[in-house]
């Protein structure tokens, strides 16, 4: 299908076929955003029974504060590009 022809000429075909809808977009990032619910507060768990028992309560205070809002970050990023919305001509930015 590509065989014979340069990058310039196959990279645009490539990046339309990778390119999601919105609808599709969203689907995708349900799941993603269930495996980041599932997998951040693990990571934070072992990051705590690791390096941080028998810290003092400041350094707790301040892991957990950082810990709670630290899935956010990643989230709006998810949430961000799941409602990035098509161009109107059927071509999706």
């Amino acid at each position: 299908m590509w065989a014979g022809k340069n990058a310039t000429e196959v990279l645009p075909q490539v990046e339309k076929a990778m390119q999601l809808t919105q609808r599709n977009r969203k689907l995708t990032g349900i799941f993603l955003f269930i495996g980041l619910l599932i997998i951040y507060p693990l990571i934070a768990s072992v990051i705590y029974e690791q390096m941080l028992t028998g810290a003092s309560n400041w350094v707790l205070l301040i892991y957990f504060v950082v810990a709670g809002f630290g899935w956010a970050v990643p989230a709006g990023i998810l949430v961000k590009w799941m409602s990035r919305p098509d161009d109107e001509k059927g071509k999706i930015i």
